[in-house]
């Protein structure tokens, strides 16, 4: 959940570095997980109520390696000042 306070902080910062990481048995091509990864950006950006391609957000993706049938996705936000 993302705070009021970090929503201010974001819209008056430099950058937002968010980084989006896929866990899966399987890694997929970089593009395609960006095109996957879509939907998850679209919430965070809403989460601190901006649109995704504001100026203040720098998008990261990464993936790593999951067990069988373990799917998901971490994101970590670093509001920088």
């Amino acid at each position: 959940m993302i705070s009021p306070i970090d929503r201010v902080k974001a819209k008056d910062s430099a950058a937002v570095v968010v980084t989006l990481t896929r866990v899966a048995p399987r890694a997929y091509d970089d593009d395609n997980w960006q095109g996957a990864a879509k939907p998850v950006r679209d919430g965070v950006a809403d989460a601190f109520e901006l649109r995704d391609d504001a100026p203040c957000f720098a998008w990261r993706y990464g993936q790593m390696k999951g067990m069988s049938k373990e799917y998901g996705v971490r994101i970590k936000v670093e509001v920088i000042r």
